[in-house]
């Protein structure tokens, strides 16, 4: 059976969120030294927060963070495997992303 589907991460995943996010960002290195983040500000985020992960065929595509503030929702680091961009999975993301806001009493203006 393949692991495949939409999960909230783990400290487990925190190694492929940070490779993933770093693949999806590599356009700002002309501007920007270094990479976009690292392990620990992502175990960071996570303390305030979650990730949404798209997995397919065990393979991490997409990550999301969403972090609940009452009735405010942030919404942020939203990183497509480059490989897969442009085929809608950022739009799904965002969704779910909303989605997720909108059931703990978020409101979006």
């Amino acid at each position: 059976m393949s692991n495949s589907g939409l999960r909230t991460a783990t400290e487990a995943d925190v190694a492929r969120i940070v490779d993933l996010i770093n693949r999806a960002f590599a356009v700002e290195r002309f501007f920007k030294t270094g990479d976009r983040t690292d392990e620990a500000q992502i175990l960071e985020l996570m303390r305030d927060g979650r990730f949404l992960l798209l997995i397919e065929e065990e393979v991490l595509v997409a990550c999301v963070y969403v972090k609940l503030d009452g009735d405010r929702c942030y919404i942020g680091l939203l990183s497509v495997d480059p490989g897969k961009q442009r085929s809608g999975i950022g739009a799904r993301m965002m969704q779910e992303a909303e989605d997720l806001g909108r059931r703990a009493g978020s409101r979006f203006r």
